[in-house]
């Protein structure tokens, strides 16, 4: 098995960053403005508009997912590492 080498403060460094990206979304967000009037272009109009709410509220479960991820990934790393040196003592 190869050795796995994870630098826990770079990836710290990148857990926040995606934090700060994921509050961007979250503050940022906007819904579709009314669109009065009917016809094929003003429902096509919301329909965009819906889309894109879409897009938006499943790229901040996505950006969630990661950081979720992420963290087990340098928790699970740092409690190994940490059993792996008490083993040694």
């Amino acid at each position: 098995m190869a050795e796995i080498v994870v630098d826990i403060e770079c990836l710290g460094t990148e857990i926040n960053k995606l934090n700060e990206l994921k509050n961007k979304i979250t503050s940022n967000k906007k819904g579709p403005t009314g669109v009065v009037g009917g016809g094929n272009t003003v429902s096509n109009i919301e329909n965009i508009g819906n889309k894109f709410k879409d897009i938006e509220d499943k790229m901040e479960v996505l950006v969630q997912s990661t950081v979720s991820f992420m963290d087990n990934i340098k928790t699970s790393y740092t409690e190994s590492d940490n059993n792996a040196a008490n083993t040694v003592k």
